[in-house]
């Protein structure tokens, strides 16, 4: 599928908070490309995509958000949070990406 200038401008925009911040959020109506921008980053530089959606992984999240945390590269990018009952731990890493 070829790249819209929408994509476009949305990947520069998460690539320059990335570079910036330690955590950044995706927010948006369900079916925008949250996933997919999340999947196009990964792909690009690397990282651990998680994704809430499956429920395995949910309930892995839910039982050990420590653990949960420490799962995968540095770099991780976690989806569907929408579907967790409550708070995230993102990690304790203090640079951004």
């Amino acid at each position: 599928m070829p790249t819209t200038d929408l994509q476009r401008a949305c990947t520069s925009i998460a690539e320059e908070y990335l570079s910036v911040f330690r955590v950044v959020i995706l927010n948006g109506p369900r079916q925008s490309g949250k996933t997919t921008l999340l999947r196009h980053l990964q792909e690009r530089y690397g990282g651990t995509l998680l994704n809430l959606d499956d429920e395995q992984t949910l309930q892995a999240a839910i039982s050990d958000p420590v653990a949960f945390r420490a799962t995968g590269n540095r770099g991780r990018g976690v989806a569907g949070l929408g579907h967790a009952p409550r708070r995230v731990v993102v990690g304790r890493h203090p640079t951004p990406g």
